[in-house]
């Protein structure tokens, strides 16, 4: 089973929510939150989007670096400041995708 993991804001989650259960069986997506990120740590997430901007940097850095570094994608918006500045030097290959 392949999950989804989607890094948002709060006014973001009310969005994307409704759109992905669409297309994503409900079990198959988790919302990251600063609050519930220690839960995830040992979860493989095949694709990981990254919705939130360096604006909303996470205290958790570490453990989301670990998170994202056994995804095999990462979608990121390109205009947004890159969140993980100091987690860029991932020891696994990571397809990014940039929208």
């Amino acid at each position: 089973m392949s999950f989804v993991g989607i890094l948002c804001t709060p006014k973001q989650e009310t969005y994307i929510k409704p759109i992905l259960q669409q297309y994503v069986p409900l079990g198959n997506f988790m919302i990251l939150k600063e609050e519930n990120l220690e839960n995830f740590k040992n979860i493989t997430f095949e694709t990981i989007a990254i919705f939130m901007g360096g604006e909303s940097l996470f205290q958790k850095v570490e453990i989301l670096g670990k998170i994202m570094e056994k995804a095999k994608y990462i979608i990121m918006n390109a205009d947004e400041p890159i969140l993980l500045k100091p987690h860029t030097n991932f020891k696994r290959k990571c397809n990014y995708l940039w929208f």
